[in-house]
């Protein structure tokens, strides 16, 4: 059985590699208001999240302590020290006020899925006994033999 592995997740822009770690959380230093485009995370704990350089973004879920059905997706651009910068109101979510203590999470979400290549994309077919070559060049599908 032939196993297709992709290890680069692009942004519905095709330009934006998405960056994910497994299970990192961390809380609201600060309370956060709808215009802000920074948000602190607990002293100490920025570190453990991957940094996003030019190209790439670190979604974000934020989850309220009091109610964890209110969310909002942001996408991080970047991080310095505990103080991450981030894109509002992503992924059909809406920005809201956080309060100190709220969550802050590195989740797989919806859009991030959307945006995996899917097998039907590739255009790749046959059986497990075929052997198909898949050419990616600097991120883009350019050949399938």
């Amino acid at each position: 059985m032939k196993l297709l592995t992709l290890f680069h997740l692009l942004h519905s822009d095709m330009t934006t590699t998405f960056l994910f770690s497994n299970n990192l959380q961390s809380t609201l230093a600060f309370p956060v208001l709808i215009t802000d485009t920074t948000i602190t995370v607990a002293s100490g704990t920025g570190s453990y999240f991957p940094n996003p350089i030019s190209g790439q973004t670190l979604p974000i879920t934020l989850v309220s302590a009091l109610n964890p059905m209110v969310k909002e997706i942001v996408y991080c651009i970047s991080i310095t020290g505990d103080i991450f910068t981030v894109t509002r109101a992503q992924e059909g979510t809406i920005a809201l006020d956080w309060n100190k203590g709220d969550f802050v999470a590195n989740l797989f979400t919806a859009g991030c899925a959307r945006n995996f290549v899917q097998i039907p994309q590739l255009g790749v077919t046959g059986t497990a006994n075929n052997t198909n070559t898949l050419t990616i060049v600097n991120g883009l599908i350019t050949n399938i033999v």
